[in-house]
């Protein structure tokens, strides 16, 4: 056997004992610096919290003192106070973005020495227990704990090390953008608003009790609280200070409130939870002004969809009649197909009755004249009651103490007529398919025009007359596809009428075919039957015009 192989062999032997010696040096070490944060020569710490069983949910108080400046916040309820230097609320986000950093501070060395020359104390309490360390920020973050400096990362430095100024609240109704409110209350010099919802009513003088509020002013007043901010910030005025107005709002049961108690450079002096300090006028005034004169803040509308719940169902009831509207897979009444557009129309036409200002319900009200019951998707009802008083028409929202004037258009809306919901197209024929038309007045014809192989081509078979173009196209576009603007019912026209009688042809079918339409026109309004029906419909001015418009002229 020759050396080179014995020696092979012999190295063969010994790789076994070899590697075990080099594996447990490797899991010494690793033990020695899992038991040590950071290696005594500033080498890079393990992954590891200095805080591992800190609670942020136990935190009682926080307490940051250097030198003779201390600053203490505590807990109160569901959020902190600044009892020092100057009493205050603490901005929820601060106290979590400190509590936080605590939570998740990690070293990154620990050194020996180097670090700032001072550290500001932080001091955490917890029931009976106790969490102590220094802290500085900077270009570099620094930490002492428990005998040893650390660095910290500089961005969790700066979340610890914080002043009055990084955690005092500046806006007191910043939770109204966090949270629905169900209240306000507005007090000025000489009138107090008090509004609660949803849904949101105003507590009215006169007429005395509750009205309904108008859901965009009530959001505009939120608006504007949200806005309100500090400028600045001056020591504790004399409690026994007169108040020169007032403004709360209630979040999530609790009430916030802001009172002025003076006047500051620029805007109001004013004392809240927040603090005292100086505030801008404008938002303020704005507020105070809808406070002041609660009728800007009274809904003046009956129903629009979406402004108290979406509309599945209505009831109309006036004199023997009755009609009601479903909503499934589409609107029906009486077993029709309605118009969809023609109920959303009818429930805008609604919303708009109301024409003036609300006066107190009588003793002896009496019947309602009519009844409108609107089905909301949330399964609650709505009702809308009409009332003939002295001539006028009036009505009550939900058993308001009010009643609120309205348009004589209550005589065309609140009808219970399925017409009324009916699509309002006219004439379902095309301008271009018109060939003929001809307008008489007592059965005798006062104008008639007549289209040539061209669409452009009129002319009139009446002597000594020829066509007015600009009349005639107008006349062409009116009765193509021609709806009404709105149903007025059915009946009879009255007064002086006009007989119009359009021929179309239809080109599509195999042989061309005339078609005739005609329409009962009154002179004196413009309303229009289609007969043989007796539904009338209000049309259009422009669309009045020219079809009551001379076609013709004189050569």
């Amino acid at each position: 056997m020759s050396k080179r192989s014995t020696i092979r062999r012999s190295a063969d032997v010994r790789r076994p004992w070899a590697l075990w010696v080099l594996t447990a040096l490797a899991v010494v070490s690793v033990a020695a610096v899992s038991i040590d944060l950071a290696t005594s020569d500033g080498g890079l710490a393990t992954s590891r919290r200095l805080f591992p069983s800190f609670d942020a949910d136990g935190v009682e108080s926080i307490r940051w003192t250097e030198g003779d400046d201390e600053l203490i916040v505590e807990r109160e309820g569901d959020h902190f106070m600044i009892v020092a230097p100057r009493r205050g609320r603490a901005r929820d986000a601060a106290i979590e973005a400190f509590l936080g950093a605590v939570e998740m501070v990690e070293p990154m060395r620990r050194m020996k020495d180097g670090g700032p020359e001072r550290l500001r104390s932080v001091e955490i309490r917890s029931g009976n227990e106790r969490l102590n360390f220094e802290v500085r920020s900077g270009d570099d973050g620094w930490l002492s704990y428990g005998g040893s400096q650390y660095r910290i990362p500089s961005y969790l430095a700066r979340e610890l090390d914080v002043d009055a100024e990084d955690l005092r609240a500046r806006r007191p109704f910043a939770a109204l953008g966090e949270a629905d409110s169900t209240g306000f209350a507005i007090g000025g010099a000489s009138e107090s608003t008090i509004v609660e919802g949803p849904p949101w009513q105003v507590l009215h003088d006169a007429p005395k009790g509750r009205l309904f509020a108008d859901p965009d002013a009530v959001a505009t007043v939120a608006r504007l609280l949200r806005g309100v901010s500090y400028s600045s910030f001056s020591a504790d005025v004399d409690p026994d200070a007169p108040t020169t107005f007032y403004i709360r709002a209630r979040v999530l049961g609790q009430w916030r409130e802001l009172v002025g108690v003076g006047d500051c450079a620029g805007g109001y002096l004013v004392s809240s939870d927040v603090g005292t300090g100086c505030v801008e006028r404008r938002l303020i005034d704005s507020v105070l002004e809808l406070g002041e004169r609660a009728g800007r803040l009274l809904d003046r509308h009956l129903v629009v969809p979406g402004r108290h719940g979406k509309v599945d169902g209505v009831r109309i009831v006036r004199g023997s009649g009755e009609l009601v509207l479903r909503s499934g897979a589409g609107w029906t009444a009486e077993g029709k197909t309605l118009d969809p557009q023609q109920v959303l129309a009818w429930l805008r036409r609604l919303d708009d009755l109301i024409v003036g200002e609300p006066v107190p319900v009588p003793e002896n009200l009496g019947a309602a004249s009519a009844v409108v019951e609107l089905e909301l998707a949330s399964a609650e009802r709505f009702v809308l009651e009409f009332y003939d008083l002295g001539g006028r028409a009036f009505v009550r929202r939900a058993q308001e103490p009010a009643l609120w004037p309205v348009s004589p258009e209550i005589e065309t809306v609140v009808r219970p007529d399925v017409g009324a919901f009916s699509g309002m197209e006219l004439i379902p024929y095309s301008s271009a398919e018109l060939t003929r038309a001809v307008l008489r007045r007592d059965g005798a014809v006062v104008d008639e025009v007549v289209r040539g192989e061209l669409l452009g081509d009129w002319t009139t078979p009446r002597p000594g007359q020829r066509v007015r173009p600009d009349a005639v196209r107008a006349l062409v576009r009116a009765v193509g596809y021609m709806q009404g603007e709105s149903y007025l019912g059915s009946s009879e026209l009255a007064g002086e009428r006009s007989e119009l009688e359009l021929i179309f042809t239809d080109s599509l079918a195999g042989t061309a075919r005339a078609i005739k339409a005609q329409l009962v026109l009154s002179n004196d309004e413009c309303v229009v039957s289609v007969v043989p029906s007796k539904d009338r419909y209000a049309l259009g001015a422009s669309d009045c015009q020219a079809l009551l418009a001379a076609w013709t002229m004189a050569k």
